[in-house]
């Protein structure tokens, strides 16, 4: 009986530590989720209904961003025939378009 109980108690202990290590687990897929969100938000300018709030805690402000981190301008000069700076930019534009598009790929 008494070997018995130092089971139960062992049992318990143990059950207690896996519970404490899912939490902790837990409480980093949710951090995992808020970032993910938050950027989701950044992208589309609505934070997702699956961003985790604890009770009582206010959803954050988000907002979208904008504009480009690159400027067509600096790429191509200005004195140039209009017809070829109407490729160029263009062509500039396509270029920048498909870094970009890479670099959310990579993301």
């Amino acid at each position: 009986n008494e070997v018995n109980e130092e089971q139960k108690k062992e049992k318990i202990a143990e059950l207690k530590n896996k519970q404490e290590s899912i939490k902790e687990m837990l409480a980093l897929k949710e951090e995992e989720l808020k970032k993910i969100c938050l950027r989701e938000a950044e992208l589309t300018g609505v934070l997702p209904k699956e961003y985790p709030l604890a009770l009582g805690e206010k959803p954050p402000t988000v907002r979208r961003r904008v504009g480009t981190a690159f400027k067509l301008d600096d790429l191509f000069p200005y004195d140039a025939d209009p017809r070829l700076r109407n490729l160029e930019s263009c062509f500039a534009l396509q270029k920048k378009i498909v870094e970009a598009a890479k670099k959310l790929a990579y993301e």
